[in-house]
């Protein structure tokens, strides 16, 4: 047992120099690789794009006016949309009937029903970049407080996530909107948290 313990030991005792400065280089860049990824994952890499520059920030109020867009539903005008990219975020509680929702509105003033809508309703069913209510069913929905981030690249492309969730992606003509606002569906009961617009 002793014999063996000791030859071992030579054996290790032998091993080429330049092996060991090979296994101490990999683990020194390992270690740097883990320190570098945390870094950047502490300054935001893996968040969402998201536009620079917070310009619009609001609690709308359960008392500003709701222009009316079909027999159930209405739009509540937050004011103009900048050139993309931009960033909408909607934060609310609706505490309405199960079919009740709301949402997104990006369109023109002119023509109101000629709109970009994403929606979210209480059973978890949500619409995107739709004029009607063609609802689908999204597993991330919650059914109560929701929070919709819509991000606009530069080219128009478009990505809605519901609760950090990615729930669309596609193309959005942005010569047509405008304005946008908060649509709302249906006999909701809104809380809002928060609404903000990004841009640049």
């Amino acid at each position: 047992m002793l014999k063996k313990s000791v030859d071992e030991l030579m054996v290790a005792d032998h091993v080429p120099p330049h092996k060991w400065r090979a296994v101490i280089s990999i683990v020194a860049l390992l270690c740097l690789a883990a320190v570098l990824l945390v870094t950047a994952l502490m300054l935001g890499a893996a968040n969402p794009p998201q536009a620079r520059t917070l310009i619009l920030d609001v609690t709308p109020s359960t008392e500003l006016p709701c222009a009316p867009l079909t027999s159930n539903s209405c739009v509540v005008s937050l004011g103009n949309l900048p050139a993309p990219p931009f960033t909408i975020e909607a934060a609310a509680r609706n505490d309405g009937v199960s079919t009740s929702g709301w949402g997104l509105w990006l369109g023109q003033r002119e023509a109101p029903t000629d709109a970009s809508l994403f929606l979210i309703d209480n059973d978890g069913y949500i619409v995107t970049n739709s004029t009607s209510d063609d609802w689908r069913q999204f597993i991330h929905a919650r059914p109560r407080e929701n929070v919709l981030t819509l991000h606009v690249t530069e080219s128009a492309t478009a990505t809605l996530r519901i609760n950090e969730e990615v729930a669309w992606q596609g193309t959005l003509s942005v010569d047509n909107l405008s304005t946008f606002g908060i649509l709302l569906y249906g006999e909701q009961d809104i809380t809002w948290r928060e609404v903000r617009l990004y841009a640049g």
